[in-house]
């Protein structure tokens, strides 16, 4: 779809709302995500895999990575907007 603009100041004024729209989006998508992720079934994957090991070695790795607490760099921004 073209859109022709009258002049500069509404094309510019019309891609700050698109921009914030889209934020926005963002926004609710990640607050429509649990807490918590669901707990991984790993006995089911145990038996559905075929090559021993690679689920337990897939399981470790995962374990590893969840004990990890990665530090967002807005962290403290977001903290600071919610005093």
């Amino acid at each position: 779809m073209t859109v022709y603009w009258v002049n500069k100041k509404s094309k510019a004024v019309m891609q700050g709302l698109q921009a914030k729209a889209s934020v926005l989006l963002h926004l609710y998508r990640l607050t429509s995500l649990p807490e918590k992720p669901p707990a991984i079934d790993w006995v089911y994957y145990k038996t559905a895999v075929a090559k021993a090991g690679v689920v337990d070695e897939f399981e470790k790795k995962v374990r590893f990575l969840s004990s990890i607490r990665f530090c967002c760099c807005f962290e403290t921004q977001v903290e600071t907007a919610r005093i």
